[in-house]
């Protein structure tokens, strides 16, 4: 899923890192299928980010190792949204799903 395929990227680090330890990041990195734009954490996706697909679908939120995790919004191609929680990668808990044309 996150193969980063260029050597291009806007990072800004934060040489305290965070209470999880290791050195936080807040970068704009191409992968195969999408790019990324938040935190990042040891080389992963962790915190609060962006990752916008070439499909056009979107996910805004949290992230954890990689997964989506916590509180997000995920944007589909047709317009439709779900916004909610998210655990390993998955929808999980309450969430509201709002159609394209509402």
């Amino acid at each position: 899923f996150l193969t980063w395929v260029e050597t291009k990227q806007m990072e800004i680090r934060n040489p305290y890192g965070s209470a999880g330890g290791g050195e936080a990041h807040y970068v704009v990195r191409s992968f195969k299928n999408g790019t990324y734009t938040g935190r990042m954490l040891d080389g992963k996706l962790h915190g609060r980010g962006r990752y916008s697909f070439y499909t056009g679908e979107m996910y805004d939120g949290e992230w954890r190792n990689n997964k989506m995790e916590g509180a997000g919004e995920y944007t589909y191609g047709d317009g439709s949204r779900f916004k909610g929680e998210y655990k390993d990668g998955l929808k999980h808990g309450v969430g509201t799903y709002f159609p394209a044309d509402g």
